[in-house]
């Protein structure tokens, strides 16, 4: 079996342009009010305090899913 070399390097005419991280647009007060609307309509309990938590903390998406009932103070604030 016999090898043979490329002469010239086919990566060369790619060139990587860095992707421009964006952050995500931030709902309206009409889209807000729809969504809540929406879950309180056909949404169980569970559906309806998700959003409630997620709008009132911040907290994504990975970050409610990693919550334990420690984690939930009821009453009081944080300071």
């Amino acid at each position: 079996m016999s090898e043979s070399r490329i002469r010239r390097d086919p990566s060369k005419p790619v060139k990587l342009v860095p992707e421009e991280k964006v952050s995500p647009r931030q709902m309206t007060d009409k889209e807000e009010a729809a969504l809540f609307a929406a879950a309180e309509h056909s949404g169980s309990p569970r559906d309806q305090t998700i959003l409630i938590v997620m709008f009132h903390t911040g907290l994504r998406t990975m970050e409610l899913c990693d919550l334990v009932p420690g984690d939930i103070q009821i009453g009081g604030r944080f300071l």
